[in-house]
């Protein structure tokens, strides 16, 4: 997910099998990159300065998350006499 900083535009992409992914036609001004996977860290990259015409490369490095699971256990209380 891209979003332009001064006016909140965003913009999505998915990446291919191998992680490239595109994103076209965006207008000029800084940017935040947020890139996310389950099972991964979110990466976020803050003022990307994207110019008219100009190409910005930014290959993000997905680090591996921790495993979380929750387990709620419930018990009705048993009423005495």
């Amino acid at each position: 997910v891209l979003v332009n900083e001064d006016t909140g535009l965003r913009l999505e992409a998915v990446s291919d099998e191998n992680g490239a992914y595109t994103i076209r036609n965006v207008t000029a001004g800084p940017y935040t990159l947020r890139a996310s996977l389950q099972g991964f860290k979110e990466y976020v990259q803050t003022g990307i300065p994207v110019t008219p015409g100009g190409i910005v490369r930014i290959e993000p490095k997905l680090e591996v998350g921790a495993l979380t699971e929750s387990v709620t256990v419930t018990t009705e209380a048993a009423l005495l006499k």
